[in-house]
């Protein structure tokens, strides 16, 4: 029987931290906004990928299966648009990405969904199968220019996620017919799940909705529904999603079925270097593979994504990448130090009477070790607090060796500093254990 969850997440949905707790027992459904494909993934897209990571593998730690969804967006407009200027196929174009990103991916250790992450032009069939429910619904309809769009005021709970005031509303229709929008702003109108009437470019397909290809709204819950269905437990993604992406998601599930969708929204901030926004205007885009020619190890690298609060902006600089390649290593000395039994290095403390103190020093030691766990989890259950467990776990370990000094440690208390290490660092993926 699975344990009751003790993790507290910020729910972006009810903008406030909540205890988790998964529709069904000992289970959790869990999606994460993948990358779109048609360029290579930089350190920022990474950043959010490893907070999902992190997200995972502690819900594993507390003894949850989990059962993950990731998408690839392999077309879009400007998967389109990208493809055509340059003469490349859909999949030429896009190919190379997915390898980069599955190298980046085993570089920093990240845990990826099994049995595999689909392409959005693998799951067009059940994207027009959701339109199709939606347009029977009333929340979907048909327009002139061929597209088909969707109706936000048909659906009262549209824009809960965001928390958009939906008071001032046009009440003009409007229509967006791109996939998506630059910026942090809204589109206040009908928004496109279907592009209609299109060449037979190779971009395009022959459905019972006519021939055209699904619009990127469409898409992530195209995939949710063929390998979690209609109803999950959390959805992450980055902070950028809230605006427009993650209410639209919610909106096309939730009108097509007519259940909740998803109860736990989790948002991670942006990554910004040396107090900048990355652009290529700049030269400041920053991948993890110029990370690592620069010397730093993949556990430094996934350890400077992750320690700052997911949900705070990371400013990524070269005293940030310094500053975690010393406290791992210190972290790390600590782990090599105490995994094997040592004999005390310096002279036990005498009692008045010139005795050596008692077991209790030894049963103090015991305490400690035990400790490990507890300093892990106190932290972690606070909303993946990575900055506040590794800064606790290196003191902790460090206080332990300074005791183990003196008192010496045993064989049975390397072996259980071992275990939990090994097992916490299955959450942390920051450490060698061997």
């Amino acid at each position: 029987m699975a344990k009751p969850s003790t993790l507290y997440i910020y729910n972006t949905l009810n903008r406030r931290k909540e205890l988790f707790v998964p529709r069904r027992e000992g289970t959790v459904k869990l999606f994460t906004c993948g990358p779109s494909v048609y360029r290579e993934q930089h350190i920022g897209n990474y950043r959010t990928f490893l907070f999902e990571d992190i997200l995972q593998r502690y819900l594993e730690y507390q003894g949850f299966d989990v059962e993950r969804g990731m998408n690839f967006t392999d077309i879009e407009d400007k998967a389109v648009a990208e493809s055509k200027s340059t003469g490349h196929t859909l999949s030429e174009l896009t190919q190379p990405v997915i390898d980069s990103f599955f190298e980046s991916s085993k570089l920093l250790e990240l845990s990826l969904p099994k049995p595999g992450i689909p392409r959005a032009t693998e799951v067009v069939s059940e994207a027009v199968s959701l339109v199709q429910r939606l347009l029977d619904r009333g929340h979907a309809y048909r327009h002139t220019d061929g597209n088909i769009y969707y109706d936000p005021l048909s659906y009262p709970g549209f824009g809960e996620v965001f928390g958009l005031d939906m008071s001032n509303w046009p009440t003009k229709r409007v229509r967006f017919a791109k996939d998506t929008y630059d910026g942090r702003r809204w589109n206040r109108g009908d928004f496109v799940l279907w592009h209609g009437n299109l060449p037979d470019d190779g971009f395009s397909w022959d459905t019972d909705l006519g021939r055209g290809r699904p619009a990127w709204n469409v898409q992530d819950p195209a995939i949710i529904l063929s390998s979690l269905g209609s109803e999950i437990d959390i959805h992450c993604g980055g902070i950028d999603n809230l605006y427009r992406h993650h209410d639209y998601n919610r909106a096309v599930m939730e009108g097509a079925f007519g259940t909740e969708f998803c109860p736990y929204w989790a948002h991670g901030e942006h990554l910004i270097v040396e107090g900048k926004k990355m652009s290529k205007s700049r030269g400041n885009v920053m991948y993890p593979s110029q990370i690592l020619k620069r010397g730093y190890s993949p556990h430094t690298i996934r350890l400077s994504l992750t320690y700052i609060y997911y949900r705070e902006q990371l400013n990524m600089t070269d005293e940030h990448l310094q500053n975690t390649a010393r406290l791992l290593s210190r972290l790390q000395k600590s782990v090599d130090v105490l995994m094997q039994p040592q004999a005390p290095t310096e002279q036990a403390p005498t009692e008045k009477n010139g005795q050596q103190r008692p077991e209790w020093e030894a049963q103090r030691t015991d305490r400690m070790i035990e400790e490990i766990p507890t300093v892990f989890r106190l932290n972690m259950d606070n909303d993946l607090r990575v900055k506040s467990a590794v800064d606790d776990l290196t003191r902790l370990l460090e206080h332990i060796q300074r005791r183990a000094s003196v008192t010496g440690l045993s064989k049975s208390q390397s072996t259980r500093i071992r275990t939990h290490m090994s097992k916490l660092n299955e959450v942390l993926r920051i450490l060698r254990i061997e």
